[in-house]
């Protein structure tokens, strides 16, 4: 029964893998409620909002180096290896943070970390691309979305509720049980046709998609994609290549503008862009922020392969520009003009909003979409590119947000992202291609046409 066995699949293959989208969750997750503590603690630990702006961005640092690492090794010594070492160093993060109180000591940890995230972004959209069915590629990619918004969501909880040292303990507990579990992780098939070893292939490709006269088709076209493209390694095919062209120019252009539409540093700083109201405390507020974004990611995993990838993109950039645009006359008019009677909730509801539509669209479909365009031969160096100028992004919007509010008001960063936003809009709506029910090899033959 091919249901049942994509479902068995999809548990013993699939969750290990979200596994490490949970812990990467956990640590993302960590910074809002821990920095908005520690800036306000009146403890021996205190940091000030210079040293919070870097440990909130630095990781975008280190994501800088991770796609280069992974770009060098994912074609040596394969994806699984790759994941389970980006694993353990989510959990070297947390023992560092746990024995440590020295600023430098987490600028250190959070630069390595990045570089284990930059591996992860790399690696982890070709995994789901290579060991799911067209069909499937969107439900995997949005479910692996919802284990790091679950993460997420529990360091908000965590980090609300527990003491530092607390929080730091149950983080790597977690971690160290996620990376047990990764060794049961199957390499893909591509990987192993790669380095000749057909027999293993098989079988794994047969594990994951059962016996099937359809799967054994789709297998052949695999391995005779993966003959043809095993000359094509160097980085100048990216740009020789009309289709490996498009695709470069495609997966850049959206990680600058995906990233630029501001998630990264809303989420870092979420508990110092709320105000307290007379019901909730800004890191209560946090937690129904982090509860909204994981109810919509577990949506968007329902209704993101019913759709075409361009239609949601398109509808979610609108949106976004949309609410971020009422976002900024909201803090414009209570700062400037008058005060605006239950303005926390305003700007809840507005924020929140806008990570709803994040998550429920922008940022799966640009997930997907990164390991769909590339050529098998061209992922690893595809991927590298697209997470290097992602994370130079990140880095900018989370270094400068704090910066831009302090001196400017919080309104001008609202007012950025929602620019940002109209122009991903005419971007998507000129250039991107659709990628929704195709084979890898029928969206390569697509763009070369």
């Amino acid at each position: 029964m091919p249901e049942l066995k994509l479902a068995s699949s999809f548990r013993a293959n699939f969750l290990h893998l979200n596994f490490d989208e949970f812990s990467m969750g956990l640590a993302y997750g960590w910074t809002s409620p821990i920095l908005n503590q520690l800036q306000n603690s009146s403890q021996d630990f205190y940091l000030t909002e210079e040293e919070c702006s870097w440990i909130a961005s630095l990781h975008n640092v280190g994501r800088t180096i991770g796609p280069f690492v992974a770009a060098l090794l994912v074609d040596v010594i394969g994806r699984k290896l790759l994941l389970i070492s980006s694993c353990l160093t989510f959990l070297l993060m947390w023992l560092v943070v746990l024995f440590t109180r020295n600023v430098w000591a987490l600028y250190a940890v959070r630069t390595v970390f990045g570089i284990a995230v930059g591996m992860h972004d790399s690696i982890s959209n070709i995994y789901i691309a290579e060991n799911s069915s067209p069909h499937l590629r969107g439900t995997f990619g949005s479910v692996a979305m919802a284990f790091f918004y679950g993460g997420e969501l529990v360091a908000f909880i965590l980090a609300t509720y527990l003491t530092y040292d607390q929080v730091a303990i149950t983080h790597a507990s977690i971690s160290f049980l996620f990376v047990m579990s990764e060794f049961w992780l199957r390499e893909p098939v591509q990987f192993l046709l790669m380095k000749g070893r057909y027999k293993l292939a098989e079988k794994n490709f047969y594990w994951l998609n059962g016996k099937e006269s359809q799967s054994q088709i789709r297998f052949n076209e695999i391995v005779v994609n993966v003959q043809q493209e095993k000359q094509k390694v160097s980085w100048k095919q990216l740009l020789t290549s009309k289709a490996n062209y498009l695709s470069l120019r495609v997966v850049l252009i959206l990680s600058f503008l995906e990233m630029f539409t501001g998630f990264e540093a809303i989420t870092s700083f979420a508990s110092m862009a709320f105000s307290s109201s007379d019901s909730l405390s800004q890191n209560e507020f946090t937690i129904l922020f982090g509860f909204f974004q994981f109810i919509s990611v577990c949506l968007s995993s329902i209704i993101i392969d019913k759709f075409n990838r361009r239609t949601l993109f398109l509808l979610s950039f609108a949106a976004s520009a949309i609410v971020h645009a009422i976002t900024t006359a909201l803090y414009h008019f209570n700062q400037s003009v008058t005060p605006i009677p239950y303005f926390p909730w305003f700007i809840f509801v507005s924020i929140t909003l806008y990570s709803i539509i994040y998550s429920m669209g922008i940022l799966p479909i640009y997930y997907i979409l990164r390991g769909e365009l590339f050529p098998q031969s061209m992922k690893a160096m595809g991927n590298c590119i697209g997470v290097v100028a992602n994370a130079l992004v990140g880095f900018i919007t989370t270094k400068m947000f704090l910066w831009i509010s302090t001196r400017f008001g919080m309104q001008f960063n609202f007012l950025l992202f929602s620019i940002v936003s109209v122009l991903a809009f005419i971007y998507v709506y000129f250039e991107v291609p659709e990628t929704k029910g195709k084979t890898l090899v029928e969206i390569q033959k697509s763009l070369e046409n």
